[in-house]
C-alpha cells in the first residue's frame, strides 16, 4: 500500500503542466528604428514580492526569484534595442543612467488551489487539479536629472494543471519555463507602455541616477 501511495504522488508530481496566461502578447518589443539613433544608458533595479501590489508594505522580497529572473531580464532589454549601456543593480551605474525600477508581485489563491487538489487526489488523478498564479508587474522610468516617474503596470498570470493526462506534456512545460515566459511578457509590455509614454526620446540632461546606489532588499 506504502508503496502505491508513493507511485501515485510521483505520478502526480511529474503529471504537472504550466502554462502562460493570455492577456499578454508573445511578441519581443523592439525600439522603433527611430528610436535607436540615440539609445539611452539604464540603471536597472528590479526586485521579486511575494504579496499583493496593493499591500505592498506586507510583501515579501524573494531574492532567489529575483536572481533567478536576472538573465531573462537582460535578455529582455537587449532585444529592445532601447538601450545603449545596461546595468543591473547591485552594480554601480553611471552619472548619465536613466533608472528604470522594476517590481514584480506574485500571488495565489490557496484555497482554490488546495480544493482542486483533493479532489485530484481522491480521484487518483484522472479528475485534472489547477492552480493559479498571478503576477504584477510595476515599471518606474526615472530620466536622467529628471525628478517625477513615469509609472505603469500590467498583469499576467500562469496557470498549472496537475493529472495523468498531462504527462505528456510535463517535459515541454514546466513551471519554471513557465514563470520565465510570462515576466518576458510582462517586461516587454512595460517597455511598450514606457515606449508610448515617450520616455525614450528626451535624453537632453546630463545629470543621471548612477550616483545613488539602488537599494534591493536581500
Amino acid at each position: 500500500m506504502k508503496t502505491f501511495a508513493a507511485l501515485l504522488f510521483l505520478l502526480l508530481l511529474a503529471g504537472c503542466a504550466a502554462f502562460p496566461g493570455d492577456e499578454l502578447p508573445s511578441q519581443p518589443f523592439r525600439a522603433p528604428a527611430s528610436e535607436r539613433q540615440q539609445r539611452p544608458n539604464v540603471l536597472v533595479e528590479f526586485n521579486f514580492y511575494r504579496g499583493e501590489v496593493e499591500d505592498a508594505k506586507e510583501a515579501t522580497s524573494i531574492a532567489v526569484a529575483r536572481e533567478g529572473l536576472k538573465p531573462r531580464l537582460r535578455q529582455v532589454l537587449e532585444h529592445s534595442q532601447l538601450f545603449d549601456r545596461i546595468t543591473l543593480v547591485p552594480e554601480p551605474g553611471k552619472p548619465d543612467d536613466a533608472l528604470l525600477r522594476l517590481k514584480l508581485y506574485n500571488s495565489t489563491s490557496y484555497a482554490a488551489a488546495i480544493a482542486s487538489g483533493l479532489i485530484t487526489g481522491a480521484t487518483f488523478f484522472l479528475v485534472p487539479g489547477t492552480a493559479r498564479d498571478d503576477y504584477v508587474l510595476t515599471a518606474e522610468w526615472l530620466a536622467p536629472g529628471g525628478s517625477t516617474p513615469t509609472r505603469v503596470r500590467n498583469a499576467s498570470s500562469v496557470r498549472t494543471w496537475m493529472g495523468v493526462w498531462f504527462l505528456p506534456l510535463a517535459a515541454s512545460h514546466q513551471a519554471g519555463t513557465a514563470i520565465e515566459d510570462t515576466f518576458a511578457r510582462q517586461v516587454n509590455e512595460a517597455l511598450r507602455q514606457l515606449q508610448a509614454a515617450g520616455v525614450f526620446t528626451d535624453h537632453s540632461s546630463p545629470q543621471g541616477n548612477g550616483e545613488t546606489p539602488a537599494p534591493v532588499t536581500p
